[in-house]
């Protein structure tokens, strides 16, 4: 494995003649249908065939070096997620840390030798590669090991919604004990906001992280909250 943050030569990820199959994990069925429990779903598989670049989009081909399970990742394979339910056989993982093997045309952002990281409501990363649109992609930073890159993707959601927070903003994240939530609260603070208000069962912890309001909404409904309102406004 390369260095962390490193950049590879183009020549160390060239495929060999004819290698147009890969290794990979694979999902028979669903855990929320009759098929059964997740060990008795997956399979491996060392035939799959090897993704390829549509070369009318901005796709990267990555060689993945770390994948991580996440919550999207169980709800796509319980088969109840709404937005993605894939084919059968397919290969999860949306997380993914790798290097790229290889560009389409209309790709200006990364090159070949690039170490990025992908997160997206996607599936394909439990393999040795992955195909991912370029604008699901970002660069590893030097200081980010591949394991914690793989598993960041709630932090990364998390600073795409804060992206814009300003010095002396007033934001409000809701349900912020979640991967996402705990994130945004320290991001937005970080980013100069002078009010951070969320909701959460775990008070002590949202304090802790730097929010200035917490309500339990179990006990009460943010909306009606007359202080919590002007504040998040």
């Amino acid at each position: 494995m390369p260095p962390s943050g490193a950049t590879v030569e183009a020549s160390t990820f060239k495929p060999l003649p004819g290698a147009d199959t890969m290794k990979c994990a694979l999902a028979t069925g669903f855990t929320g249908d009759k098929y059964g429990e997740v060990n008795k779903l997956i399979e491996v598989s060392t035939s799959a065939p090897k993704p390829t670049l549509n070369r009318k989009k901005k796709q990267v081909l990555i060689k993945v070096l770390a994948c991580s399970l996440s919550a999207g990742d169980s709800l796509v394979l319980s088969g109840n997620m709404i937005m993605l339910k894939p084919k059968l056989p397919y290969v999860p993982g949306m997380d993914v840390c790798g290097i790229i093997q290889a560009v389409t045309e209309k790709v200006t952002k990364f090159k070949v030798g690039d170490m990025v990281v992908t997160t997206s409501v996607a599936i394909g990363g439990m393999a040795e590669y992955m195909v991912v649109d370029s604008t699901k992609v970002v660069l590893k930073p030097p200081s980010v090991s591949v394991l914690q890159a793989a598993s960041c993707s709630s932090a990364v959601t998390a600073a795409q919604a804060t992206h814009y927070v300003q010095k002396g903003d007033r934001v409000l994240v809701l349900g912020g004990s979640g991967g996402v939530g705990s994130a945004a609260i320290t991001l937005a603070k970080n980013a100069g906001a002078s009010f951070v208000a969320t909701t959460s069962t775990q008070v002590d912890l949202c304090t802790s992280l730097g929010a200035d309001r917490v309500i339990d909404y179990r006990k009460q409904n943010w909306w009606e909250v007359d202080e919590f309102c002007t504040h998040a406004k």
